[in-house]
């Protein structure tokens, strides 16, 4: 909310910019304005994030796939609320199976291993 603390600072510049992006969000908040209503006003309301989750998750390019699986898990709750040191060590090596085939396991493994944490 960058936009939101800088205005913040112009009706009040002795305040820290910590400071301003928390009491301009309260300001907001009084005034009936709530975050949710700014972005569903921009189109970024829940249908078109669904959307966009999924393009991610369907993409071809393996690390934004899982960035967007981390995401997904995020607002899901699935990520234990305490945490943990987990240390493992994950060797994957595929030998002859087509390309595809191998993208597959490895997805696979990926769930199996977003699913443990």
């Amino acid at each position: 909310m960058g936009n939101l603390t800088e205005a913040y600072l112009e009706i009040s510049p002795n305040c820290t910019r910590k400071s301003a992006n928390e009491l301009g969000r309260r300001w907001l908040e009084k005034v009936g304005f709530s975050l949710q209503e700014q972005l569903d006003q921009m189109g970024l309301n829940d249908v078109y994030l669904v959307e966009k989750l999924k393009e991610g998750v369907n993409t071809d390019n393996l690390h934004v796939r899982i960035r967007y699986l981390d995401m997904i898990f995020r607002l899901k709750g699935r990520y234990p609320t305490e945490k943990h040191r987990i240390e493992e060590e994950h060797k994957i090596i595929v030998i002859g199976p087509p390309k595809e085939q191998a993208r597959e396991k490895l997805i696979k493994k990926l769930d199996i291993l977003a699913e443990k944490h």
